[in-house]
């Protein structure tokens, strides 16, 4: 008989080690939350388990109806797992019902999470402090599916896709270099964390002079700057030994670091740090960041063909 765990390592351990499953075109990871893929077949009355990641696992548990989600940490113990009812309709033409699941140590109390917030979403507004933990939440599409005989009618068959986003919970950026928090206000929390995991150095400080009076613009942009469909983050750095400014990016696939603007201006590269200094305003614009000072013209920052960062006078 074919054995659903077989399948699933096959089909969902290579998703977590490698991302190539053919995955839901909205399964995508931000920089607050990784995304897993799913796909996948269950039969009988066989559980189904995978590892998305180190101390996370996603399963599907039987019961009376067919299975229902259960996400387990690294030890094979039960984290809150509920479902969130969605309402959405048959897509692709087809009966392909999706179901909504949110998980963490804070999901099933109701007395600390009353509004049943999803921990760690962008832009959350949650109405208490998520506990430390994997938590996050899910979508799960059933492609396929068929029932056994009888008056029970129970769920024997699945074949499935979806997602899984989590993340480690809520978490404290590190500031203790800067010489005041008042360095930061520009930025949230989020913004400094990705660049600490970008691995910016810290003798480089994030500067948040970019939003100016007369300048409606924020202190990071997230241009595409590699062109793979997700935003990477784009702010001023200064690095206060000897009073240099340059430019860094955050590619977030892989998370890669790259500098620009601390050499001196060349022909090549002419974004300097005397430059970066006196500039008051920037976009992104498409692929490129254009950045410029009023009445010493502009310049284009973008990835050449061989993966650099570089940097061209805006119109040449």
């Amino acid at each position: 008989m074919l054995n659903p765990r077989a399948v699933l390592g096959a089909l969902i351990g290579a998703v977590a080690a490698g991302g190539t499953a053919h995955a839901m075109p909205d399964c995508q990871s931000d920089w607050l939350n990784k995304a897993v893929p799913l796909q996948g077949i269950v039969l009988g009355t066989n559980e189904f388990a995978v590892e998305v990641a180190q101390g996370l696992a996603f399963t599907l548990q039987p019961d009376e109806v067919g299975w229902h989600v259960e996400m387990r940490d690294g030890d094979g113990k039960y984290i809150p797992t509920r479902s969130v009812a969605r309402g959405i309709p048959p897509i692709r033409g087809q009966n392909n019902p999706t179901d909504s699941f949110v998980f963490g140590s804070d999901v099933m109390d109701p007395a600390r999470n009353p509004e049943m917030v999803v921990p760690g979403q962008p832009h959350n507004i949650a109405a208490v402090e998520p506990t430390p933990g994997k938590q996050g939440n899910g979508q799960l599409t059933i492609l396929g599916q068929a029932f056994a005989k009888g008056e029970a009618a129970r769920k024997v068959y699945m074949e499935f896709e979806g997602c899984v986003w989590w993340n480690d919970g809520p978490r404290e950026p590190v500031v203790s270099h800067y010489p005041s928090s008042e360095d930061l206000v520009n930025f949230p929390g989020w913004v400094v964390t990705a660049f600490e995991d970008c691995g910016l150095p810290r003798s480089l400080l994030l500067s948040g002079r970019m939003p100016r009076p007369g300048y409606r613009q924020r202190a990071w942009l997230e241009p595409d700057l590699d062109g793979d469909s997700q935003p990477d983050l784009v702010a001023l750095v200064d690095r206060p030994e000897d009073d240099q400014h340059g430019i860094a990016v955050c590619l977030q696939a892989g998370q890669h670091l790259i500098l620009l603007g601390f050499a001196p201006e060349t022909d090549a590269a002419p974004l300097s740090s005397d430059f970066l200094a006196e500039a008051d305003w920037w976009k992104g614009e498409g692929r490129t960041v254009v950045i410029g000072h009023e009445g010493a013209g502009s310049q284009q920052v973008f990835i050449d063909e061989d993966g650099s960062l570089t940097s061209k006078w805006y119109g040449d």
